[in-house]
């Protein structure tokens, strides 16, 4: 974040847009936002994440045997604080988590707490020959083949912002 801030300073003395001179004159931050961020990370060298992340989405089911679905989805990068985590729900009852770090069933990061989207550094320097990105699926099992079942994903971010639910996917096992 420190870049991207140094970066806007530099434009706006470059092109002419800030005016050490007149302060009043100074228009280089484009809204109110970018203002209040711009002032708290002056004042405390961070700036507070206050927007939910996009919700995940393109789901699919795909099925694995007569009792188990596989679901994926897809998500945008979350570019003020990171991917944390992800909710999956079942007939809207939350049925897993999973955490990007030190998750049993996720490698590495989904993308770090670090203003960018890409993961941690321990991802990125560790065995970078061999390092794969993090598949964001989940493999549901001993589930009955003539139930049907409708699957939704959340997303938080590193704040610990909530998004709003995916578009549901249903799967019904004997029609997969």
């Amino acid at each position: 974040m420190r870049t991207f801030v140094f970066i806007i300073f530099l434009t706006a003395l470059i092109t002419g847009c800030m005016d050490p001179g007149n302060p009043l004159a100074t228009a280089w931050l484009p809204d109110e936002r970018i203002a209040r961020m711009w002032k708290e990370f002056v004042e405390t060298g961070w700036i507070t994440d206050d927007t939910p992340p996009e919700a995940p989405f393109n789901l699919t089911a795909e099925k694995i045997s007569t009792n188990r679905i596989k679901i994926t989805w897809e998500v945008q990068a979350d570019l003020d604080s990171g991917i944390k985590q992800f909710h999956l729900y079942r007939n809207g009852k939350m049925v897993k988590w999973y955490v990007g770090i030190n998750d049993l069933y996720v490698e590495k990061n989904f993308q770090y707490g670090n203003y960018g989207d890409e993961p941690g550094p321990e991802a990125l320097y560790e065995n970078v020959k061999h390092w794969k990105p993090n598949r964001m699926e989940f493999n549901d099992y001993r589930l009955n083949p003539d139930s049907s079942y409708r699957y939704q994903v959340t997303m938080i971010n590193w704040s610990g912002l909530e998004s709003m639910l995916s578009n549901p996917i249903d799967g019904k096992l004997n029609e997969l």
